[in-house]
């Protein structure tokens, strides 16, 4: 997942020590515990990007953070190639994750993507530069926990 923001490392503490049912409850905590003003929509892409799930206890269904990210692990189970030429990578995807993987992407940040664009089972990834696109290939491979060819 790569070195936490300070939010990010506040909402996996507040998970972790209270019982949090709601995207309002989480951030009126932030901003009360950890003085981090932020709104619900931030809020919502934090947690998908954390992978965070609910699960239930006792009447509530309440926030967890699960061992295993429910997130990479999906995407490392929805990518079957990663290819590239000298201007455009392509992300091949079992049938149906491709839009999965291009919202994934586009929450990324220096990662050197312009832009994305997602079918059924393929995502076509704009680098900011063809001049690295070895470096944007390696990046989105990492990313995608793609075991990359050697040579490439």
């Amino acid at each position: 997942m790569g070195q936490l923001s300070d939010r990010h490392q506040a909402i996996l503490q507040l998970i972790a020590e209270e019982l949090i049912e709601d995207q309002l409850t989480l951030v009126a905590r932030l901003q009360e515990k950890y003085h981090i003003a932020t709104h619900q929509v931030q809020v919502s892409r934090d947690l998908r990007h954390l992978g965070v799930g609910k699960k239930k206890v006792g009447n509530k269904m309440v926030y967890e953070v699960p061992e295993v990210s429910q997130v990479s692990e999906l995407l490392r189970l929805a990518v079957s190639a990663i290819l590239h030429n000298e201007a455009m990578i392509v992300v091949k995807t079992m049938p149906g994750l491709a839009a999965f993987v291009g919202d994934h992407l586009d929450l990324q940040e220096d990662c050197g993507i312009l832009a994305t664009i997602a079918g059924e089972n393929v995502v076509f990834i704009t680098p900011v530069s063809i001049a690295e696109i070895q470096k944007t290939y390696r990046a989105v491979c990492k990313i995608l926990s793609y075991k990359q060819e050697i040579g490439l």
